[in-house]
């Protein structure tokens, strides 16, 4: 179970994704399918289902580790960033860049 601050923390990264967004709390909750006092209450600290979670994250454009995990954001952006230039490799260029990263740690 989490503890009231995490819950306020969470709530205020959805608030400022929806800010980010130039999204009233009315056009989220009508986009989420929720009522804008349910969002009001997520914003709070509120508990939520995990399909209001999938819509959110889907609505803002964000990961869900974004809205659950604090700082989550920048890794998560840049991990987004990483995934999509890996996906138009090739196996060779993979092989070079998995040794490159291994060089780099100090692993064999």
């Amino acid at each position: 179970m989490a503890d009231k601050d995490t819950d306020l923390k969470r709530g205020e990264r959805i608030a400022n994704f929806r800010k980010q967004q130039n999204m009233s709390q009315d056009a989220l909750a009508d986009a989420v399918e929720i009522s804008r006092p349910a969002l009001s209450k997520i914003e709070n600290g509120g508990d939520f289902m995990v399909s209001n979670l999938l819509n959110l994250v889907s609505v803002l454009n964000v990961s869900p580790g974004q809205i659950l995990y604090e700082g989550a954001d920048s890794k998560a952006s840049l991990l987004e960033d990483i995934n999509e230039e890996l996906i138009g490799m090739d196996e060779l260029e993979l092989r070079k860049l998995l040794a490159g990263i291994r060089a780099i740690k100090g692993v064999a």
